[in-house]
């Protein structure tokens, strides 16, 4: 029971010889009486709010006694709900006298609300005057603000949301497209690209109800990935090398392994294509988060490397040289040497009166759109020249001394004639000066030259009679 302060007052106490003549309180509301247990109904009113106030008047119609109001007193279920002023109370009335108190309801819960006033005075008729009193509290309706999500791209770092209630309660988040955006707190997580819904909630408490909820489009945009083709180079004639992609512009510590369709690589060359610059073109990547942006590479066909080898060869001194001629290797798709554009020669230093020994065979001066030379030397041995030997055949008389063995040359070359020779053969015979009649062997040998070998042809030396 809440009791209220009220004025207190020494009441005068006077014998009444007629009890029509006695203090007579009445309670009135609105100019209009009331009994005692009637019931003042506040009705709906707002939870945090006050209702309009009801003003009680006391009035004494008896007399000439005065009428005495000990208290007023609140109480009940819900009295602190109620809100009585008797700040103008008076306690002590004259005949006619009136006085008057108020009262409000200030709901703090929902729901029906009840309490009673009791009026305490010396009515020897009705004491106490009681009032009863209800009303019910209302929750109070919320709204919450929620504006706009700035469109947002995968990759993008968590951001916070920052919508409000009305009531000041704290707003809860949701996502209806986890696989978007995922929501914790009030910190929103992007996960893919696409679009989700976030709905902001206040589910209201004892003072206000739930509020209506509002729901803003996040929209997510997908990264965009530069997918560059690698330059690559191969020799003409060559397989293409593995065409590979490098990437730029994954988030979240992410690779290629996360793409749904990885892009390709494309090349118009083949293996025939000559030298030359070919567009390594890249398309086709598809991917749920990503974007793609293409940035063609260059597959570089350089010349083929065909090894020149100048054939060994040899000839005779002071023989013309032979034909030289070249074996090539390294011809690519079945080619060879009819393709060149300009074939490859062999010289050599080695002249037609050169010595004898190894002169080098150079090939040089290939030239051609797809094939570089690598050339390999040859050699030209030059053998030495055979010159046959003739003893000349000789004659003498037994006794005589010998003549004079000579010897006569055939195959010498660039006109040359025993002149040339380093060491000349000599012609030697068995017979001596007292050698009998009959024929002996003139036999030469001996010779030694740089650029001839020799073939010796013996003689004959006759011996006559006297």
């Amino acid at each position: 029971m809440l009791l209220l302060p009220v004025v207190s007052l020494r009441a005068k106490v006077v014998d009444h010889p007629v009890r029509a003549l006695i203090q007579t309180l009445e309670v009135s509301i609105a100019g209009s009486p009331i009994t005692s247990g009637s019931t003042q109904d506040f009705g709906n009113v707002d939870l945090l709010s006050t209702s309009s106030a009801i003003t009680i008047v006391l009035t004494n119609l008896g007399g000439p006694e005065n009428l005495t109001i000990n208290s007023v007193n609140l109480s009940g279920a819900h009295a602190a709900d109620f809100n009585l002023d008797t700040s103008g109370l008076l306690n002590l009335l004259g005949s006619t006298g009136s006085t008057s108190f108020t009262v409000s309801l200030s709901p703090t819960v929902s729901g029906s609300r009840t309490a009673l006033i009791e009026i305490d005075s010396d009515d020897p008729g009705v004491n106490p005057f009681v009032i009863n009193l209800e009303g019910t509290g209302v929750k109070l309706n919320q709204t919450i603000t929620f504006n706009a999500l700035p469109v947002k791209t995968y990759g993008d770092a968590s951001f916070p949301l920052g919508a409000t209630a009305s009531s000041t309660l704290p707003v809860s988040y949701s996502s209806d497209n986890p696989l978007v955006a995922t929501v914790s707190g009030d910190i929103v997580t992007i996960v893919g690209a696409g679009s989700a819904n976030i709905i902001a909630s206040q589910i209201g408490n004892a003072t206000y109800n739930a509020a209506a909820d509002e729901t803003q489009i996040l929209l997510v945009d997908k990264a965009t990935l530069t997918a560059t083709a690698n330059d690559q180079s191969r020799a003409y004639g060559a397989a293409d090398p593995s065409l590979t992609i490098s990437y730029a512009g994954f988030v979240n510590s992410e690779t290629s392994s996360v793409l749904n369709t990885p892009p390709t690589t494309t090349t118009s060359a083949v293996a025939t294509s000559v030298v030359g610059d070919y567009p390594i073109n890249i398309s086709g990547g598809i991917d749920d988060n990503y974007d793609f942006n293409y940035v063609p590479g260059t597959l570089t066909i350089t010349k083929g490397l065909v090894t020149v080898n100048a054939d060994n060869q040899s000839r005779v001194y002071g023989v013309a040289n032979p034909t030289l001629t070249m074996s090539y290797s390294g011809f690519a798709n079945g080619e060879n040497s009819s393709v060149i554009n300009t074939l490859p020669t062999a010289t050599s230093p080695a002249i037609l009166t050169s010595n004898t020994g190894g002169y080098s065979i150079t090939p040089a001066g290939g030239i051609d759109d797809n094939y570089d030379f690598n050339y390999v030397p040859g050699t030209l041995t030059i053998t030495k020249g055979l010159v046959t030997v003739n003893a000349d055949n000789q004659s003498r008389v037994y006794g005589v001394a010998n003549p004079t063995l000579t010897m006569s040359y055939s195959g010498f070359a660039n006109g040359e004639n025993s002149s040339v020779i380093n060491t000349l053969p000599t012609a030697t015979s068995p017979a001596i000066l007292t050698s009998n009649t009959g024929a002996y062997s003139i036999t030469p040998a001996g010779g030694i030259d740089d650029n001839y070998d020799f073939n010796y042809v013996p003689g004959t030396l006759t011996i006559t009679k006297v």
